[in-house]
């Protein structure tokens, strides 16, 4: 009986850090942004994570977003002189903390790279730097006097500001939905702040949507673990 309960024991401790240590995995998501009451442009992906939702723990492979955003035709009567909005966006990698673990708080700094361009009747108005977006100070860029405020991701809640003043309009709730084996879906927020002599402050309205699937084979890999010590003992036991 003993024997029995140290086999267990160990095949508990293996399967243990099968589901509490970050795991490589492949993932799908998106990063959406949106200028205020504008339609949301959108860049999807896929790539490799490393996921610990034990621990909270999430790293993302650099250009896992690589391609051109969608392209969006607004509205003139809406978005006037706006006609159109695109964008390019490749991120670096980005590691975010938890601080609580298996849907804590999760978060931490990682500017994008890319640009989120305005278009008037097809020509470029306003490239917008994306750089500033998910991490913490301010970017000036362009004409008109443009800037943007921006703050690290989080899982959590945070309010778009400039220069420390809340954004209306720009509060934003992330979640983690991660099971402690580190799959599940998982929303960063990183709202902005943009400013320029047009107009302002506009919220500039930021999230990152990661999906990590089922590890089928880490699971099969920690049920077999636990066969094998049962399966141990029980020869003991018959020599």
């Amino acid at each position: 009986m003993r024997s029995m309960l140290k086999s267990l024991v160990a095949a508990g401790f293996v399967l243990g850090l099968v589901t509490s240590t970050s795991q490589a995995a492949p993932f799908t998501g998106n990063v959406s942004f949106a200028l205020s009451t504008l339609p949301n442009i959108v860049a999807s992906g896929s790539g490799t994570a490393a996921s610990c939702g034990a621990c909270g723990d999430l790293t993302i492979a650099p250009a896992s977003w690589g391609s051109a955003m969608t392209l969006i035709t607004l509205s003139p009567t809406a978005a006037a002189p706006l006609s159109a909005l695109s964008g390019t966006l490749v991120n670096p990698a980005c590691t975010f903390n938890g601080t609580g673990g298996n849907g804590g708080g999760v978060g931490g700094a990682c500017g994008l790279g890319g640009t989120i361009n305005a278009l008037v009747n097809g020509n470029p108005f306003l490239v917008v730097p994306l750089a500033i977006l998910g991490n913490n100070g301010r970017l000036t860029f362009g004409p008109y006097g443009s800037y943007i405020d921006g703050q690290a991701w989080t899982t959590g809640t945070a309010t778009a500001t400039i220069n420390g003043v809340a954004v209306a309009g720009g509060t934003m709730v992330g979640y983690d939905n991660r099971t402690i084996g580190g799959n599940g879906t998982i929303q960063l927020v990183a709202p902005g702040g943009l400013m320029s002599t047009l107009g302002g402050p506009f919220p500039l309205l930021v999230s990152m949507t990661i999906t990590i699937p089922e590890p089928g084979t880490l699971l099969l890999l920690g049920s077999g673990v636990v066969g094998l010590a049962v399966l141990g003992h029980r020869r003991r036991r018959q020599a």
